[in-house]
């Protein structure tokens, strides 16, 4: 629709809205005598007022605060910049003593022999001049700093009342009179622009552009590799998939994807220099442009556009007028706070927030004994900035597939095919400016007790990401480190044992979890990182959550009898990959090349003899992990011991562990376990450095693990790692070692939950305040956390049978024993199984799920009692927890619960999510901004991730009709570009689709149970209706399964163009899909869905490939 009257042009080359629609030129007299298309309902009518954007719900304080923390002063282009500095310097190099300071000061020539003891950081103007053509300046103030720095150094170094003194002091006077005036001129033609629309009204800031897209690679060559800039590549598929310029060459005429064939005359190319600006949007008040960005608008909830619009100013001006309170907002958009609670959740916050206390506390009582001030005037100093919010947003149960390689080469050791997963993802707000922004995000990867070995009871810290925003920023270790103890202790008492970390950065380029990062913030390297983890963990093991830390070659690769079999196999670890590429090699024959890659570069180098090649590789093939030299070997024909399928059956030495463990050696503290102390712990996991005992003697605390039996002697080699020393590389003492072993005490009372050094003063200490704190169950604590189980009680009463021996000769033999071996995760699930109690928590809850392929209980569980214990009904009945606001809120058990997450289930889906819409947190406007959309996704879950946008105002179509090309590639209108005669019409005949409201109605818990049951019926409905060829089938349900079927097969309007049957029968194939194992599966779309599924983890994998690759090449060049 044209502008109003009296409104300014949008700022050029930009997308611009006016009442909520994008800004078109007026439309002429012969264009207005053209045939339009029938103007849909919604543009009709009143306005209506809709919520579209976060300031409504701010107070006026928080507001103002908003409006500040966006006017950066002046922000001239480099251009610009360079232009007016120039001016002003000009005249101070032709001033009548700028000849003084034009060069740099010579001591040698002028004999200052102590110039430089005086002077630390000389300047001049000449050097200045320099700096600014070469576009070194950024800012305004770096300008005048160094122009500053040039009089004031001669005025420190020359006597007050000397020539040179007194020539400096003119100078200074006047180039503040100079630089004074430019400022001025500068803001008046700042706000000019402000007032025009040529510039924001908020930030001052012009043409902002994002950072560009990125590309993945779906060729042969080089799949999930992303794209280079101003690269050509060519994509096609309704811009779903992507061909380098190089793999483009290698696909045939037919290229056979996962849901469409496409032919090579489709592919359309383009080059990859594509730049996106920050869309703009105008006050219908002042008639002021913002940017999106800085005024918080929600283009989703823009579902009208046509709804009036107030910018910041005017709004705090219109409630003022109004009258409204000053703490006062107008709506209630959903929050962090809002997000729904789980039991993790719970624990960790209300941890973090204790131990924030206590450091606020801590610094308050400093401040004030240091300054002499009032105990509350020293709380009021001590600023913690805004609230944080912990809220878990992704609880799902997924699937590892062991990579083909590693099935086939250890499949007569019947090792798995699969390990089944809990992916958690945890995500930790602040509210900054009124904004609840994203700081931080987690995932963790729980393996529990029904996994095989050796992942079984394991966690895997997967992914850490954040960036630098949290006030006050030093807190940022503090609380992260709070965050990660919460979390190992909230499992730990879970039963898990063992925590695994690859402390492994990003690649520049490559993010995590949030995208683009700020400039300056670092990317901390291996060995900061890893010290990082080892800090975290160090705590841990002060406060009993952590007993022995080692790491992955100490404890699977020393000894010489275990195969890759033992090593936890995790998704995203560097472990699979690798271990696959070596067996890879092995296969092809090349197990005497540390790789292909580098045997070919070094043939191409030429450079060296052959016999100096080999001289190099056999030292680095003869090292300690195999002692064989692998190419002389290889050269004559032998083959080492383990290398064939048949010397490993027949128990030689694996290869694959010896060449993984040689690979690893020089990083292997980078690859960090950790002993968990859960129930099942084991004495000799137990084990910690002497100073670690020595702290907790101190503060009285003890770490009870539940173990039944009394510590059998740990020899003394076997102290921190498997090869004698901790993870530090110290060799303990007998005095120590006999200290430590004293120190694990051991009852069979229950597990007494471990007090913090910093609650030393209330560690329990008897059993009656055991029994109280048993009584006063924290809700929000683990099932079983602090008080014994049904299991504990009977284990108990026949100590015999519940004992776990320990080897006599004290070493860690479960974890250097195959996978035939028993282990004391294995022992322990033998002792449950012959006691028949039934389990409480997650464990019971996933064995109650199996079922045979009847629908009936498995009999593992089908003679068990229903676990409604006393403890389970207890936790029924525990207290009601409330918000800030005195509302009842409901704590879900993560772990019984799923929380589908489409966009957040899996790392790389949610970085695509973020690249594709422009959530970047590469500055704090743009951080508010997209941490605020994505809480809108996570409160409408069911709202589309992707929308059209039109190809001709590059606006998202939300609401009405989208005009779709049948024929082209990815290319929509909207309706308003459509109806206007000015728009260059398409050569093709566009068709008009019905665009979906997308909301969300909120269920209640009885519908979502029944909701839930629903979809398991369906499940096997549809997977019925698939299979079944009868055509008078006497299930009605499965002729209205198949019509649906049929349906979704023959739809125009699809589940993205708003078909509610389409999208209720999509939901249903993915859930499907998630499941499913066939090879070819007969219920449509399944395969095509599974394969955007292994596109999505092949993303991810590269990334992970890469960073290894690297790890690799840097620790050998090391080596």
């Amino acid at each position: 629709a044209p502008p109003r009257p009296g409104t300014a042009p949008p700022p050029p080359g930009s997308v611009a809205y006016a009442n909520g629609q994008v800004v078109a030129p007026p439309p002429t007299a012969a264009a207005a005598a053209a045939p339009k298309p029938p103007v849909p309902a919604a543009s009709k009518g009143p306005k209506p007022q809709e919520d579209h954007t976060l300031i409504n719900c701010f107070t006026i304080a928080q507001i103002e605060t908003h409006i500040a923390s966006l006017n950066r002063g002046l922000q001239l282009p480099p251009a610009k910049l360079k232009v007016k500095c120039l001016e002003v310097l000009k005249v101070l190099q032709g001033h009548q003593h700028g000849w003084v300071f034009n060069s740099p000061v010579d001591p040698v020539e002028l004999g200052l022999p102590d110039y430089f003891q005086v002077i630390k950081r000389p300047m001049d103007l000449g050097t200045i001049r320099k700096r600014l053509e070469n576009g070194c300046y950024r800012s305004l103030e770096e300008f005048e700093a160094d122009v500053h720095l040039t009089f004031d150094n001669a005025m420190l170094y020359n006597p007050e009342g000397s020539v040179v003194y007194n020539m400096a002091d003119e100078m200074k006077s006047k180039f503040g009179g100079d630089y004074d005036a430019m400022i001025r001129r500068l803001n008046a033609e700042e706000d000019e622009k402000r007032k025009n629309g040529d510039a924001c009204a908020l930030c001052g800031g012009e043409k902002l552009l994002f950072e560009p897209p990125v590309f993945y690679c779906n060729g042969p060559s080089c799949p999930s590799k992303r794209i280079r800039r101003n690269w050509y590549y060519y994509v096609g598929g309704n811009n779903q998939y992507h061909w380098c310029h190089q793999c483009f060459g290698d696909l045939k005429d037919t290229i056979p994807m996962a849901d469409v064939t496409l032919t090579k005359t489709q592919l359309i190319k383009k080059k990859n220099d594509e730049v996106h600006e920050e869309s703009w949007v105008q006050c219908d008040k002042c008639m002021r442009w913002i940017h999106q960005i800085c005024g918080l608008f929600n283009t989703r909830q823009n579902k009208d556009q046509r709804s009036e619009y107030c910018c910041p100013k005017c709004t705090i001006e219109d409630r003022r007028k109004r009258g409204i309170g000053e703490e006062e907002g107008t709506s209630t958009t959903p929050m962090a706070e809002d997000l729904p609670r789980t039991k993790l959740s719970q624990y960790l916050e209300r941890h973090v927030r204790e131990k924030m206390d206590q450091y606020v506390k801590k610094a308050a009582k400093a401040k004030m004994e240091a300054e002499k001030i009032s105990e509350e005037e020293a709380k009021q100093a001590v600023d913690m900035g805004g609230h944080i919010t912990i809220r878990q947003v992704s609880s799902m149960d997924r699937r590892l597939d062991v990579r083909e390689r590693m099935q086939r080469r250890y499949a007569f050791k019947s090792y798995p095919k699969e390990f089944n997963f809990r992916c958690k993802c945890i995500v930790v707000f602040q509210n900054l400016d009124g904004v609840d922004v994203i700081l931080f995000g987690l995932y963790v990867y729980e393996h529990d007790e029904k996994n095989p070995p050796p992942n079984s009871r394991a966690v895997y810290v997967s992914y850490l990401d954040s960036v630098h925003y949290m006030r006050p920023r030093k807190m940022r270790t503090f609380i992260y480190h709070e965050i990660l103890i919460s979390y190992l202790d909230y499992v730990r008492r879970k039963g898990f044992a063992t925590a695994h970390i690859w402390a492994c950065p990003p690649l520049k380029g490559d993010d995590y979890i949030l995208y683009a990062k700020p400039e300056d913030q670092k990317t901390p390297k291996d060995d900061r990182l890893r010290q990082w983890y080892i800090d975290m963990l160090v705590e841990c093991q002060r406060r009993g959550v952590v007993g022995k830390l080692t790491n992955m070659y100490d404890l699977y690769f020393a000894d010489p009898k275990n195969d890759a079999t033992v090593v936890p196999y995790m998704d995203g670890d560097y472990f699979p990959a690798e271990v696959e590429n070596i067996i890879k090699d092995l296969e092809e024959g090349r197990h005497g090349k540390k790789s292909g890659s580098q045997g070919s570069k070094k043939k191409k180098g030429g450079g060296q003899s052959k016999s100096k090649n080999k001289a190099k590789a056999g030292n680095r093939g003869g090292t300690r992990a195999s002692g064989i030299d692998e190419e002389a070997l290889s050269a004559s024909g032998i083959i080492p011991p383990g290398v064939e399928q048949k010397s490993l059956e027949a128990g030689g030495r694996d290869f694959v562990m010896a060449k993984l463990g040689e690979t690893i050696h020089p990083m292997k503290e980078s690859f960090i376990v950790a002993y968990l102390t859960w129930e099942g712990a084991k004495p000799e996991h137990m084990v910690v450095p002497k100073e670690i005992q020595e702290y907790r003697d101190k503060h009285g605390l003890a770490v009870e693990c539940l173990q039944k039996s009394k510590p059998s002697p740990v020899k003394e080699e076997d102290n921190g790692t498997s090869s004698g020393k901790d993870v530090d590389g110290e060799t303990k003492d007998k005095d120590g070692k006999k200290e430590k072993e004293s120190s694990n005490k051991v009852n069979g009372d229950g597990d007494t939950p471990m007090t913090d050094a910093a609650d030393a003063s209330t560690a329990p200490s008897s059993n009656k305040v055991k029994s109280e704190e048993e009584k006063k169950e924290d809700p929000t604590k683990p099932p079983g956390a602090g008080k014994p189980s049904a299991e504990d009680g009977k284990t108990n009463g026949n100590n015999n049978a519940a004992a776990a021996p320990a080897p006599a000769d004290g070493k860690d033999k479960e974890s250097a024993s195959s996978n035939s071996s028993n282990s004391g995760d294995e022992n322990a699930n033998k002792v449950n199984q012959a006691n028949a109690t039934p389990r409480e928590g997650k464990f019971a809850a996933m064995a109650a799920r199996k079922r045979d392929s009847d629908g009936q209980l498995k009999t593992e569980t089908a003679d068990k009692p229903p676990t409604t214990t006393a403890s389970s009904k207890n936790s029924e009945e525990e207290e009601v927890v409330r918000d800030r606001k005195g509302r009842v809120v409901k704590i879900l058990d993560d772990d019984l619960e799923e929380m589908d997450c489409e966009f957040l289930n899996n790392r790389q889906a949610f970085l695509n999510l973020c690249q594709g819409n422009h959530y970047q947190f590469d500055q704090l406007r743009r951080a508010k901004h997209s941490s605020m959309m994505v809480l809108w996704h996570l409160h409408n879950r069911d709202a589309p991730k992707f929308v059209q946008q039109c190809a001709v105002c590059s606006r998202e179509i939300l609401t009405g009709y989208r005009y779709h090309c049948p024929t082209c590639a990815d290319y929509d209108q909207c309706h308003e570009c459509v109806s206007n005669p000015n728009t260059p019409r398409h050569p093709h005949q566009l068709k008009p689709i019905a665009v979906a409201s997308g909301k969300q109605n909120e269920l209640t818990e009885q519908q979502r149970k029944e909701r839930q049951r629903s979809i398991q019926l369906h499940m096997t409905l549809l997977l019925h209706a698939a299979n079944c060829v009868n055509p008078k089938c006497p299930s009605a349900n499965c002729t209205k399964m198949k019509g649906l079927l049929k349906h979704g097969v023959s739809c125009q309007i699809k589940a993205t163009g708003g078909c509610h049957v389409c999208k209720r029968i999509w939901a249903l194939l993915q859930i499907h899909a998630r499941q499913c194992k066939q090879s070819k599966c007969p219920v449509p779309n399944c395969m095509a869905i599974r394969e955007r599924f292994r596109q999505l983890t092949k993303q991810q994998q590269a990334m992970d490939d890469r960073r290894r690759q690297e790890m690799n090449r840097h620790y050998r060049g090391v080596r």
